[in-house]
């Protein structure tokens, strides 16, 4: 027998044991690491969005002046900005200068703000917080406002929103729904048409008679602006739109 060999494998066995005492843990043990490693993990996540999110803000501060910082919620991921309230996205878009907002993310703010519904369960507040972005909105749902409402009636009537002229098209087409189609009979109803007078095509204006014209209220002609050439040539044929153009003017 070797010298010493005995001596070796003892010490390899005491070895291999500690080892193993070393290397083997408890139920408990297990649990208290996964507990830390599971933390660990959860904290090293949280601080890369941390990171992510300040890159990306720096990288919008570049584009976009500080008093300007809060439309930069419209360029962020979409996953979050769906985390935003209807309402609040109606107090932000208040204060926004909206012609920042993206095509893209107009449209997800209308979803949002209609919930699934048409146009016909909004209030005028939130037309007046969307504003020139109902250019944007889809023609078959701005086809559904309520305007049967007179709040959103007279809102329309006396807010120039800056819309397209085919979007006033939309609104008057939507105005009929509620109103027939022989509202040009009625100088009441013109006169609460304002600026959405626009929005019907001039064969459609030619049909008010000269007696109804004379009935026509003195702010209306103040909304012509918006009104196509079309459009204008036919008031302007009208002996009493003439008159009403003279007797509106300051």
């Amino acid at each position: 027998m070797i010298p010493g060999y005995n001596l070796i494998c003892i010490l390899c066995c005491i070895t291999m044991v500690h080892d193993s005492i070393q290397y083997t843990k408890s139920i408990e043990n297990m649990v208290i690491d996964y507990e830390d490693d599971k933390n660990s993990m959860i904290a090293l996540a949280e601080q890369e969005n941390i990171h992510f999110y300040d890159d990306f803000y720096d990288e919008m501060d570049s584009r976009i002046k500080m008093e300007n910082s809060m439309n930069m919620i419209f360029f962020g991921p979409v996953s979050s900005f769906m985390r935003i309230d209807a309402e609040s996205l109606l107090h932000i878009l208040t204060f926004t200068k909206k012609h920042l907002i993206p095509i893209s993310r107009t449209i997800l703010i209308w979803d949002l703000i209609t919930d699934g519904k048409t146009a016909a369960f909004l209030y005028s507040r939130e037309y007046l917080a969307l504003g020139p972005l109902l250019n944007f909105v889809p023609e078959e749902d701005l086809y559904y406002v309520n305007f049967g409402d007179k709040s959103v009636l007279s809102f329309f009537a006396n807010h120039n929103l800056g819309l397209h002229s085919r979007k006033y098209g939309i609104l008057a087409a939507s105005y009929r729904r509620y109103y027939g189609d022989m509202w040009y009979e009625d100088s009441d109803y013109i006169n609460e048409l304002g600026y959405l007078i626009c929005g019907f095509p001039a064969h459609i204006i030619s049909k008010i008679t000269p007696a109804v014209f004379k009935k026509i209220d003195v702010e209306i002609f103040k909304k012509l602006s918006l009104c196509s050439v079309n459009q204008t040539k036919v008031y302007l044929k009208n002996r009493s739109v003439q008159s009403g153009l003279k007797r509106s003017q300051p």
